[in-house]
């Protein structure tokens, strides 16, 4: 067996061994398209590079190459683990795995390893240590009609016609119904709808300019849906904080 983590924080809760890998993306912002190629990995490059400051080095060794190695590897394995939580930022990158591996034709079982429910949208956050077996009691097989219900959803997500956008705004299958603020707030994004800006700019009223770090724990809190990290909400952040 497989497994792909949804970032380092998670890898350094992981206590057992195998074939371990790390997904260092967020495909929920910058340009992105249907299917993985050097074309697609390069815009994503740019991106972070002008975003985040990042290394073309480091992203194409940490990122690039170890996507693929997860690849090649899966191609060899018949059970795959996918460690990824409920949220906006986890699921956009759940998606692309997903369509990733119908796309090289995987055929072996797929388990989406989902946190604690107890835990709420914070996800493997609270979590300290993990084991093998929580990889086990975690986990959901997805059928061929859940995995198609995801790689549907990266390919709407991936769209510029509207007419895709629609699955968004239908109620997501029985096993993934606490999809549904997610799936709403994708909709919103796709939409043009302010709602996300018209949060940025309350927390801006209340907690002023300088109260980056009060207003980034209440985004949390209240619209843990979302699953910014401080990287994307203070991208959030600063693009208000220039217009108002």
């Amino acid at each position: 067996m497989v497994h792909l983590l949804n970032g380092d924080a998670l890898y350094k809760k992981i206590h057992f061994d195998g074939a371990i890998y790390v997904f260092r993306e967020a495909l929920c912002e910058g340009p992105v398209l249907p299917v993985m190629s050097e074309d697609f990995w390069s815009r994503r490059q740019s991106f972070v590079m002008t975003g985040y400051s990042a290394n073309a080095q480091e992203y194409t060794e940490n990122t690039v190459r170890e996507f693929e190695s997860f690849l090649s590897d899966v191609s060899k394995k018949q059970t795959v683990f996918l460690w990824f939580e409920w949220d906006l930022f986890c699921q956009v990158n759940l998606w692309f795995i997903i369509a990733q591996l119908r796309r090289i034709g995987y055929s072996g079982e797929l388990h989406w390893v989902q946190p604690p429910e107890a835990t709420g949208w914070r996800g493997f956050g609270p979590v300290e240590i993990i084991t093998y077996q929580d990889s086990i009691t975690w986990a959901q097989v997805l059928d061929p009609e859940s995995v198609n219900y995801f790689q549907k959803l990266w390919y709407a997500y991936v769209s510029t016609d509207a007419a895709d956008w629609d699955l968004f705004s239908q109620d997501p299958p029985e096993p993934f119904s606490k999809l549904k603020p997610v799936l709403n707030a994708e909709r919103d994004r796709k939409t043009g709808c302010m709602k996300l800006h018209q949060l940025i700019d309350g927390l801006l009223n209340k907690h002023g300019k300088d109260g980056f770090i009060p207003a980034f724990r209440a985004f949390c809190k209240d619209h843990g849906y979302y699953g910014f990290g401080d990287l994307q909400f203070k991208r959030l952040w600063d693009g208000r904080l220039a217009i108002n």
